[in-house]
Formats: structure tokens, C-alpha cells, sequence
């Protein structure tokens, strides 16, 4: 009985203890995540969809600059095959350089001024104009604004297809006469002064008449100056054929145009 009595008083003392300490124990928290890597999560997701989004702009952006790369380089053409464009003062490519070094070997070409160069790309734009009738793809336009001079030339067969001036300036000097010069080369007496008159009753001023330097088979036209309307009637009624130069012997002129009497 003793033992007993003492253990329940030792039961007595650890009793309060242990039921402290449980108590103690049971008013703490549960463990629990940190806040902060919810807010990692968050943060994770947004830039997740910041990244997608970049990606998917990116993306659009890119097929935008393509396609509006596509259409410059469509509107580059179109310019291209357009005889009408300004000139401009950058330098020449190494392509140009070589192709007004062509068209030299042909034709003396203006050193006082840099020519705006084209490109024949589409022939259903250039119907109904009478320079480039018998143009084909990748003939070369060279358009001197200063000399009032346009060149057709095909890099292909390295010859000039058309020459004629520039009608740049105002109504009055458009509608004005056009100046022959009316040279002799058929061999018979007289035949510049005949065709003086027939050209002056046409609305032409011969401003001077004389002899070639050598007989010539044809009647050519070499071509200064004037509009294309001058040129084509003076040409009609002349029958001549138009010439890229003077040949070799004949003498400068001041006129707008040479009309060299042949043969024929």
C-alpha cells in the first residue's frame, strides 16, 4: 500500500507538469508556407504571360515588316518603269557608273550633269507613248533635265533605241518653233533651200542652211532640243530617221535640230 500511495504522488506532481506543457504545445500555430513564395508564384505567372505577349507583338510586328518590305520594294518597281522621276545628286552606283560608260562608247553625253536613271519593269504603263514603242523589259531610260535630253538604251544588244528631247518648261517655250538646221548631203543643188521653204511653211524657223560634209544615202535627224510633238512632225515630213550623234566630220550646232538631206 505504501508503494502505491507513493506513486500515485509522484502521478500527482509530473501530472500538472505534462498537461502544462500540452497545453503549451497545443495553442502554437501549425506550420505553414511563407507569404513570399506565393507572391513568387504571382510574379512567375505574370511574366509568363509579359513573355507570351512580347512573343506574339514580336511576331505580329515581324509579318507587318515583311509584307511592308514586300510593298516598297513593289513601289521601287513601279517608280522604276517611271520616266518622270526628279534627278538627284547621290552618287552613282557601280551598275549606273558602268552603264552611262555604255551608252558613252555610243553617244556624248552631258558632263555637266547627273542623269536620273530608270528602269523599263512594266511595258502596259508605257502604251501610247510614241518613246517607248519599241522599248522592252530591262531597257534603260537616262533622263538629262538640264540637257532636255532622253535616252532609251538596251543594255542587252548595248544600243540606243530612242533619243528625244525633254519638253520641260513653260506653255509659251513649248509652243514655240522649233530651230533646223538643214544640212545638204543628197548631192543635189539646191535641195536645202527647197526643203528651207516646205519647213518654214510648217510652222518650222530654219535658222541656217548649207552643205554636208559627204554624201549620205539617207536623210537623218539628230536631235537637240524641242518637244517630241516638234520632233515627230518634223520627222514625218522629212522622213528622216533619228540619229543618236552627229556623224563623224559634221560640225556642232546651235539649232535645235540637224536635219542632214540623204539620198533617199
Amino acid at each position: 500500500m505504501p508503494a502505491k500511495r507513493n506513486q500515485n504522488k509522484i502521478g500527482q506532481q509530473i501530472s500538472p507538469n505534462v498537461q502544462s506543457e500540452f497545453a503549451e504545445t497545443q495553442k502554437q500555430p501549425f506550420p505553414h508556407k511563407p507569404k513570399s513564395a506565393g507572391i513568387w508564384s504571382v510574379l512567375s505567372l505574370v511574366f509568363l504571360l509579359a513573355a507570351l505577349a512580347l512573343g506574339f507583338l514580336y511576331f505580329k510586328q515581324s509579318s507587318e515588316y515583311k509584307k511592308l518590305k514586300a510593298d516598297l520594294a513593289a513601289t521601287n518597281e513601279q517608280l522604276k518603269s517611271s520616266s518622270q522621276s526628279s534627278s538627284t545628286s547621290s552618287p552613282l552606283s557601280e551598275e549606273n557608273q558602268a552603264l552611262l560608260k555604255a551608252v558613252g562608247r555610243l553617244l556624248i553625253l552631258p558632263t555637266d550633269e547627273q542623269p536620273t536613271i530608270a528602269t523599263v519593269a512594266d511595258l502596259s504603263k508605257l502604251k501610247g507613248q510614241a518613246f517607248f514603242a519599241n522599248a522592252k523589259l530591262g531597257d534603260k531610260v537616262l533622263i538629262y533635265t538640264n540637257a532636255k535630253k532622253a535616252i532609251l538604251y538596251r543594255p542587252s544588244e548595248d544600243k540606243i533605241i530612242e533619243l528625244a528631247p525633254l519638253n520641260i518648261g513653260s506653255s509659251t517655250a513649248a509652243s514655240s518653233k522649233l530651230k533646223v538646221e538643214i544640212r545638204n548631203g543628197s548631192g543635189v543643188s539646191g535641195a536645202a533651200t527647197t526643203f528651207k521653204n516646205k519647213l518654214n511653211a510648217n510652222s518650222f524657223n530654219v535658222v541656217k542652211v548649207g552643205n554636208a560634209k559627204t554624201i549620205y544615202p539617207k536623210t537623218i535627224l539628230y536631235v537637240l532640243g524641242g518637244s517630241q510633238d516638234q520632233i515627230s512632225s518634223l520627222q514625218q515630213i522629212s522622213g528622216a530617221e533619228i540619229v543618236s550623234s552627229l556623224p563623224a566630220g559634221e560640225a556642232a550646232s546651235t539649232a535645235d535640230a540637224v536635219l542632214i538631206l540623204g539620198q533617199q
